[in-house]
């Protein structure tokens, strides 16, 4: 698959905390323990990809502590970097988890929306012809990377005319700019902004083959055009989860790998059925991620 979006570095900080007595309310962080840097957001998704071994190629934006994860993670070779239109800091999420419970604590954020301004590079970075991929994965966390709505609507056009899949995780509640895509992934919060936004028939407005959402725990739901009736997805009991970060995107590259290994860029036919496949898969690689990172990250 071919990733493009916004890299995050997410700095780990595990802390010990205490109450002054069981009748106080507020959580004292005391004694750090340990901080772990890893790559998020779009750097996320590459980095499980190598460790599981799929085909990807990733085009994303990033400062000096991601271009050093990226070659930590030997993903650099694997990765093209694109210059924005100005200088600007790392973006980097500061998680405090406490460690004796791996509770979230908190996240810090250094950054606003779109700060990053418009990689101008974009388009000429992704070289349409040459993709030999048949899934193009776009996580776009409002950092700058999709911040031009022309530019999106012109990659998207350009993957179109070659029979490219594109699957689109956004956290915008602008979905226009990505009109025409052919799958859009929503969690249950998102999804109701964008219906309370454009209306019950989002697939119509949005002219997408499919809308995926996400409940949580309660599993996926998934909405295909031409398609009378929602297609539901089930996970396993599982129990309570104190930190969730990253399942979003394992659940992607999950999806977008198994769209690419069932179907070709010239076949697009069995698109519901290769979707279908991917949310069934994802679901249980999602929720067997967040077990994992209680042991260790990535």
């Amino acid at each position: 698959m071919l990733i493009i979006g916004d890299f995050i570095t997410d700095k780990y900080t595990y802390v010990k905390t205490r109450r002054v007595s069981p009748e106080a309310p507020v959580l004292i962080v005391g004694q750090l323990d340990k901080e772990i840097l890893a790559p998020g957001g779009a750097g996320l998704a590459a980095a499980y990809s190598k460790k599981h071994s799929f085909h990807f190629h990733l085009i994303t934006n990033c400062g000096f502590f991601g271009t050093a994860t990226l070659k930590r993670k030997e993903l650099f070779s694997r990765t093209t970097i694109l210059k924005t239109e100005i200088e600007h800091e790392e973006i980097v999420k500061q998680r405090y988890i406490d460690i004796t419970t791996n509770y979230h604590l908190l996240r810090v954020d250094n950054d606003s929306f779109d700060c990053l301004g418009n990689c101008n590079r974009l388009l000429g970075a992704v070289t349409v012809k040459q993709v030999t991929h048949a899934v193009a994965l776009l996580l776009d966390y409002r950092k700058g990377m999709f911040s031009n709505t022309e530019q999106c609507q012109d990659l998207l056009s350009r993957f179109r005319n070659k029979n490219i899949i594109t699957y689109v995780d956004s956290r915008r509640d602008d979905l226009l700019r990505f009109k025409g895509a052919d799958i859009i992934k929503l969690n249950e919060l998102e999804y109701k902004n964008a219906k309370e936004r454009y209306g019950n028939n989002l697939i119509e407005e949005l002219e997408v083959q499919a809308l995926v959402v996400t409940r949580g725990d309660k599993g996926a739901t998934l909405f295909f055009k031409d398609k009378k009736e929602e297609t539901n997805f089930t996970i396993a009991p599982c129990s309570l989860i104190a930190e969730v970060t990253g399942a979003g995107d394992v659940f992607d590259s999950n999806c977008c790998h198994e769209i690419e290994t069932m179907l070709t860029l010239d076949s697009k036919q069995d698109l519901f059925e290769a979707l279908r496949s991917g949310i069934s898969i994802a679901c249980k690689k999602a929720t067997q991620y967040v077990y994992e990172q209680i042991e260790t990250r990535l």
